[in-house]
């Protein structure tokens, strides 16, 4: 997956929960629905968190680099 087509997915999935919570604070929701709208809702913080950790990592090994190289050689994504 290319970086734009990875913060695009970033971006839809915070999109997606945002709908997801104001569904479940502004509509009356049986409690199977309560229940699974949060079950979707944990899956996408939990992606949601992976992209934001693989970021960091990113970020992290860009500051490592103190001869202002902007290369990711040393890269490796957490997997998780």
């Amino acid at each position: 997956m290319s970086k734009s087509q990875q913060q695009c997915s970033f971006e839809k999935d915070v999109q997606q929960l945002e709908e997801l919570l104001d569904d479940m604070e502004n509509e009356e929701l049986s409690l199977e629905e309560s229940i699974r709208k949060f079950e979707q809702g944990m899956k996408l913080v939990q992606k949601c968190q992976h992209a934001l950790d693989q970021a960091e990592q990113k970020i992290k090994v860009l500051m490592k680099n103190n001869n202002n190289k902007m290369e990711l050689d040393d890269y490796q994504p957490n997997k998780k």
